[in-house]
């Protein structure tokens, strides 16, 4: 280790360590990539996170999420839904499942 990582490394909690080390999920997270990717599908009224990950996200303790589950309002295609799903759980490395009331249940990977 330099002595530059060793300093730094033992130098303690930063009161903006945990604001940094929330910037980057709260950026480029599940929130972020699901809406890039709904936006593109027609149809959708309006779609939410819940379940696990919507709990973790303002602070609930527990295990980390294994997956997304999003709820979709609207008459989306399904097919493009689905694309979408499939999409952003490649983007981010974990199972997303689309529940749309008139459509069923999605989960792609």
């Amino acid at each position: 280790m330099t002595e530059l990582a060793s300093r730094v490394g033992s130098a303690g909690v930063s009161p903006i360590t945990v604001p940094l080390t929330e910037l980057l999920p709260r950026s480029f997270g599940p929130r972020q990539v699901l809406a890039e990717e709904l936006a593109g599908v027609p149809g959708i009224d309006d779609a939410y996170l819940f379940g696990s990950w919507a709990a973790r996200y303002p602070g609930q303790q527990g295990r980390a999420p294994a997956d997304l589950d999003v709820l979709v309002i609207g008459a989306p295609d399904r097919d493009a839904l689905d694309d979408a799903a499939q999409r952003a759980g490649a983007r981010l490395a974990r199972e997303v499942n689309v529940n749309h009331p008139l459509g069923g249940l999605v989960a792609r990977r």
